[in-house]
């Protein structure tokens, strides 16, 4: 069974996660789990913030007498607030509040669960509690292995996944994204959208850098059909169309997605560190980079500059590599700590 979490700080723009967790819910045949995360910060300032609190839904029964039980039963009684809508959608969906810090409590709420999804929305400063959805966002999508839907905006009136895009770049970690991509075109009967980018030739030697012209063009969105050959099982009756793009990487991807009119990009993460140029010399890794799952490198910068430009909501997948490389020093460190 699959599980999308849904961590809510209590502010509207965590909220806008919850369209999105009732409509791939539904897509994905998922249980969906509300959590709200209390910070020692939040305890702090409840004498501060007591009557603000109050505001946000008293609950039925008897008064807390201490900070801790009621930011408690004020958080449970937001988070019954947020999936009555969806259980009124034939969702079936489950609450918790915890306390900690967020990073660290949503990865382990989320690893609880086999076949998890992380919807989060990058923005937000929590009415309930003192954390940044966006800050917390880029924290956990740094530290986990789990699939991260990360949102910027309002969903679409009316929502409907049309097309999905993939940046390839000719490795095989890049590859690690087309399987749920499929998956999800299957499910919502969406179009693919492949997509290559080539570096600006501004200030290039031609001789390492030879012009791009039409047939050059026609090699890469050839090569990008390919990609999919091993995966010609999964991809029948899937549309597939192959784009080709000059310029940077964050900024053409996030530019051709609005072109493109996409309304899902998804990508890998790489385990590697460093660039991974195909075999043409020509294609650049769209994808964050990370070192045991817990730094971006520069390569991830370019997926920051996507999340902070584009509209588009991106599903950011681990690539087996990572979950290798971290599945290996979890395995090593058990190993040093008996």
């Amino acid at each position: 069974m699959e599980r999308i979490l849904v961590p809510l700080d209590g502010s509207d723009l965590s909220e806008l996660a919850l369209p999105y967790a009732s409509f791939y819910g539904k897509l994905l045949k998922a249980d969906v789990s509300l959590l709200h995360v209390i910070t020692e910060g939040d305890q702090h300032d409840f004498v501060i913030e007591r009557e603000r609190i109050s505001r946000i839904n008293t609950p039925a029964g008897p008064i807390a007498t201490d900070a801790k039980q009621a930011l408690e039963q004020h958080s449970a009684a937001y988070l019954a607030e947020q999936a009555e809508p969806l259980r009124t959608q034939g969702l079936h969906v489950q609450t918790e509040v915890s306390f900690g810090v967020p990073a660290a409590t949503i990865i382990t709420a989320a690893e609880h669960g086999a076949n998890t999804w992380i919807i989060m929305a990058t923005h937000g400063r929590g009415s309930l509690g003192r954390w940044l959805v966006g800050s917390v966002a880029h924290k956990v999508l740094r530290k986990t292995t789990l699939p991260l839907l990360a949102v910027r905006g309002p969903a679409p009136e009316p929502f409907a996944l049309r097309r999905i895009m993939v940046p390839l770049d000719g490795s095989a970690q890049a590859r690690d994204a087309l399987v749920p991509a499929l998956d999800l075109a299957h499910r919502a009967g969406a179009a693919l959208v492949l997509l290559t980018v080539l570096p600006p030739r501004l200030a290039l030697d031609p001789s390492i850098m030879p012009p791009v012209n039409e047939r050059t063009l026609g090699e890469l969105r050839e090569r990008l059909l390919h990609e999919v050959d091993d995966l010609a099982l999964e991809s029948q009756g899937v549309p597939i169309t192959t784009v080709a793009s000059e310029g940077l990487v964050g900024d053409t991807v996030s530019r051709e997605a609005e072109r493109q009119d996409i309304d899902l990009i998804v990508m890998t993460t790489h385990a590697s560190g460093g660039r991974h140029l195909s075999a043409l010399g020509n294609l650049i890794v769209m994808t964050t980079h990370a070192s045991g799952g817990r730094h971006l490198s520069a390569l991830g910068n370019v997926t920051d500059n996507v999340l902070h430009s584009t509209r588009v909501p991106i599903l950011i997948i681990a690539n087996s590599l990572m979950e290798s490389a971290v599945s290996g020093s979890r395995s090593e460190a058990s190993h040093l700590s008996g």
